[in-house]
């Protein structure tokens, strides 16, 4: 069936992308849908270091994902989830490593 003015439309095209090399809550998007693609692990952290992904603006709320690293893990996690709240993801431990989040 060819698209039309009425068909649904779907964004396309490149990621935006959060390089993260720090301890804290960092909002991607504080509101309405995001989609989750995937978490890059360039640098692991420390053992205890914890990466939490919620559905929401805010460091709180419904929970995409719990991340636990550890100090050898370096790759990619794909998710491809929607997020229908926002996007917001909170890095937690003695040293925090460097991932890259890739979204839209």
């Amino acid at each position: 069936m060819p698209l039309s003015e009425t068909s649904p439309k779907v964004a396309l095209g490149p990621y935006l992308f959060s390089n993260i090399l720090a301890n804290g809550t960092f909002v991607l998007r504080s509101g309405g849908f995001a989609l989750l693609h995937s978490i890059v692990i360039n640098k692991p952290g420390s053992a205890d270091w914890v990466i939490t992904v919620y559905n929401n603006g805010a460091g709180s709320g419904a929970k995409v994902a719990t991340i636990t690293v550890g100090t050898i893990f370096v790759g990619q996690l794909e998710y491809n989830a929607d997020c229908d709240g926002g996007l917001t993801i909170v890095t937690a431990g003695t040293t925090p490593g460097d991932i890259t989040v890739m979204y839209r």
